[in-house]
C-alpha cells in the first residue's frame, strides 16, 4: 500500500505582512492574534489523492491553535465523536475521528486522513509557522500572549 504524503501549506501575502507589522505586536492580546494577525492561504494537500485536498482561508495562528487543540481532544479520547470549527465567518468544518481515520466534512464534501499522519503533519506544520511569524514579526518574541501559545501548542 502507498504511504500518504500529506503537506501543509500556508501562503501570506507581503501586503498582509505590511499592514501586520504596523501594529503593535508586542502589546497584542490573545484575541488579536487569533482574529488578526497573519490572515492567509491555508493548503491542506494530500499528494497522492488530489481531490482530498482543502483551501481555507483564516489567520494561521488561530487554525493551528483550533485543528491541535482538537486532534489533541480525539487523540486523548478515541471516543470524542466529532468537533466543530469555525474559521473566519465563511468556513465551517465539522471533523470526526473513526476507525482511526479522520474525517472532515465542509458542506457535502468528505474528506479522509489517516489520523496519526495527519495530527503529526500539523505538529510539523505549527513548529514552521511559529518560527516563521517570530522572523515575519520580531516583536512577536516579546508578546506574552505568543510566547503561551507557542508553549502551548508545541507540548501538544
Amino acid at each position: 500500500m502507498k504511504k500518504r504524503e500529506l503537506v501543509f501549506r500556508y501562503f501570506m501575502d507581503t501586503e498582509i505582512i505590511a499592514v501586520d507589522r504596523r501594529r503593535k505586536l508586542k502589546d497584542m492580546n490573545l484575541q488579536e492574534i487569533y482574529d488578526v494577525l497573519a490572515f492567509c492561504d491555508i493548503l491542506i494537500l494530500d499528494r497522492n489523492k488530489l481531490n482530498n485536498t482543502i483551501y481555507i482561508k483564516d489567520t494561521i495562528v488561530s487554525f493551528c491553535y483550533n485543528f491541535l487543540k482538537g486532534l489533541k481532544e480525539i487523540e486523548i479520547d478515541n471516543n470524542y465523536k466529532g468537533l466543530m470549527m469555525n474559521l473566519d465567518d465563511h468556513y465551517s468544518f465539522r471533523y470526526y475521528f473513526e476507525n482511526d481515520f479522520l474525517l472532515v466534512v465542509d458542506d457535502d464534501k468528505v474528506y479522509k486522513y489517516d489520523f496519526k499522519p495527519f495530527y503529526q503533519s500539523l505538529k510539523k506544520f505549527w513548529k514552521k509557522v511559529s518560527l516563521d511569524l517570530v522572523f515575519f514579526y520580531p516583536e512577536l518574541k516579546e508578546n506574552r500572549h505568543f510566547q503561551a501559545i507557542q508553549k502551548e501548542l508545541t507540548g501538544i
